[in-house]
């Protein structure tokens, strides 16, 4: 019996987890249209089919989705623990052109997903 609850908390963990992350795309879908001061919760809410209170408990007020949307979008930037010592300059373009194309990966993506929303 122990067993079947924990199965059933980690399924419910993954599905709030899967809809926590719902609202935040839909947060900051919401934030670059119309910008943070303008975007309601309720807005946010809509986009990503939840209840506010929904919205509330998984992520929290305005504020805080927007610190976690930066954050999501910050760790993707994270500097390799792997990175090459820059010591020559075929060194210095592989990094620059890896750079290059996660900026250009993330800038697109999140162009897509809000013509999508």
């Amino acid at each position: 019996m122990a067993k079947a609850s924990m199965s059933k908390r980690r399924q419910k963990g993954g599905e709030e987890a899967a809809v926590r992350e719902r609202i935040l795309e839909a947060a900051f879908a919401a934030f670059m249209k119309s910008g943070y001061a303008t975007t309601s919760t309720l807005e946010i809410a809509t986009r990503a089919r939840v209840s506010k209170r929904e919205l509330y408990a998984l992520v929290g007020n305005k504020q805080e989705m927007l610190i976690a949307c930066i954050s999501e979008r910050a760790r993707r930037f994270d500097v390799p623990a792997d990175l090459p010592v820059l010591r020559d300059r075929e060194t210095l373009e592989q990094v620059l052109t890896s750079f290059g194309t996660k900026l250009v990966r993330e800038v697109t993506e999140q162009t897509a997903n809000t013509k999508l929303l």
